[in-house]
């Protein structure tokens, strides 16, 4: 009887993904809590190296002296003893008003992230290097014409894409910095983001082509809501080439892009057929047959470990407020 019963229970998994268009693994893959902050959400992941992962905490903002300073930091994490250590601000603690975003793993297994200091207008792109837990800017941005919202570098890092958002609802677009010319690879497209550059010189963003309506004026809120609800596409760019190929996966709100250490495998944060999570996309050799596998149940930061074989995450969004200062690591399908 119970051998019936287990026929038709993956019947039923398979007739619910055929339905769906995914593979909906997160309540079946188990999550193991690592680590929980007492103060303060984890707002990024970069697991640069076996033992190591060097996470984004925000613990807000305070007001001193009617000036608001940050209280983000750079931490690494040992995952052998649990300890964490924070990485020291360059004006120590000097009250400042500054942004941290888009850590990530760099092609040499340091980790990289942006630093802000907006009252300064200083930005640069940050490398941390786990083994001697010393930081080193990489990138310093001098042109005032071009934004650095988010960033990916070649696999050698001599050449670096940067994301200028013109507008976080109309317009941004993908930059190619190489011998200090700039060079935009997304002109055809309203908006471009999210950009991942593969071991394999494989670039994977989302983009949205122009729509009807999407260049009429903002005199409505419901224009704006369309706007942010309208759907990003996934494409890839062939560097060498210069060709875009376009892959048909829709995504609302995406929040983060990375390939697996192998380049096989794309995971990305957002909503995909109406359910948020942390997806797999797989078998991008034939596009016309993707897989699509859900892996965490809600918006998540997340990076895969170094053999592939696990990510490391912890939630963002709206939904999981009460869950953001927890840091999992869930071991992926084969």
């Amino acid at each position: 009887m119970w051998k019936k019963s287990l026929v038709l229970g993956m019947v039923s998994i398979v007739l619910i993904s055929c339905k769906s268009g995914f593979v909906d693994l997160s309540n079946d893959l188990p999550a193991k809590e690592i680590s929980q902050l007492r103060e303060g959400k984890y707002r990024g992941i970069a697991w640069a190296g076996e033992t190591a992962l060097v996470v984004n905490i925000d613990k807000g903002s305070l007001f001193e002296n009617q000036r608001m300073c940050s209280q983000q930091s750079i931490n690494i994490f040992d995952l052998k003893t649990r300890q964490l250590q924070q990485l020291p601000l360059p004006f120590g603690d000097e009250c400042k008003s500054y942004i941290i975003r888009d850590l990530q793993l760099l092609p040499n297994q340091h980790a990289g992230y942006i630093f802000e200091i907006p009252d300064l207008s200083s930005i640069s792109i940050k490398s941390v290097d786990v083994v001697t837990s010393s930081e080193s800017d990489i990138f310093i941005k001098t042109s005032s014409d071009i934004s650095l919202d988010r960033f990916s570098y070649s696999p050698d890092m001599n050449e670096l894409l940067l994301v200028d958002v013109q507008s976080p609802l109309i317009k941004s677009e993908l930059y190619l910095l190489n011998d200090n010319k700039v060079n935009s690879i997304t002109p055809e497209f309203l908006r471009a983001d999210f950009p991942a550059w593969s071991k394999e010189n494989l670039v994977a963003f989302f983009a949205t082509k122009p729509y009807p309506g999407s260049g009429d004026p903002i005199k409505h809120w419901y224009q704006t809501e369309n706007q942010i609800d309208y759907p990003w596409q996934l494409y890839l760019y062939y560097p060498s080439s210069k060709i875009t190929e376009e892959l048909p996966l829709n995504v609302i709100h995406p929040a983060e892009l990375k390939w697996s250490p192998d380049g096989s495998v794309l995971a990305f944060s957002g909503e995909y057929k109406g359910v948020e999570g942390v997806w797999l996309v797989s078998n991008l050799d034939m596009p016309e047959n993707l897989t699509v596998t859900r892996i965490v149940n809600g918006l998540a930061t997340f990076d895969f470990s170094p053999n592939g074989k696990s990510i490391a995450f912890a939630y963002i969004g709206l939904q999981n407020p009460d869950r953001q200062n927890i840091l999992y690591i869930v071991d992926l399908p084969d």
